[in-house]
């Protein structure tokens, strides 16, 4: 399955474990095929030094690293979501969210909007 995955389901996964690391997990292991762009991987970056500078510290990065280097990188067409572009660019058909609401973006366009419990109970990550 390919996916995009917005940058709150990152966070959530290095900062607070549960479901939305069970799918940096799957990703890291090649049981999910994740693209980005680079202002997606920036993005992902920045965010997580920004909350790990608040909670005191930083995230080492041979802990983001392994999931970086697994992501397939595409250069997509301008649109006005660059989640919504890098999964059309990728040819993917999932937005894995893990609050944000993109999916009236992606209404009309064959991107479809799942959130981290659906994800997780469709490849079974919930029983990891």
């Amino acid at each position: 399955m390919n996916i995009v995955i917005d940058t709150g389901v990152v966070v959530s996964a290095f900062f607070l474990g549960g479901l939305p690391r069970r799918i940096i997990k799957a990703v890291v292991r090649g049981n999910l095929e994740a693209y980005a762009t680079r202002e997606i991987v920036g993005e992902y970056e920045a965010v997580i030094a920004e909350v790990g500078m608040k909670k005191g510290g930083s995230l080492r990065e041979n802990l983001v690293l392994p999931f970086t280097s697994h992501l397939h990188i595409v250069k997509p067409e301008p649109d006005e979501d660059k989640f919504i572009a890098c999964t059309l660019t990728a040819g993917a058909f999932y937005v894995v969210e893990g609050g944000a609401d993109l999916s009236a973006i992606g209404q009309g366009r064959r991107v479809k909007i799942i959130t981290v419990e659906g994800i997780c109970q469709f490849l079974d990550l919930c029983a990891l």
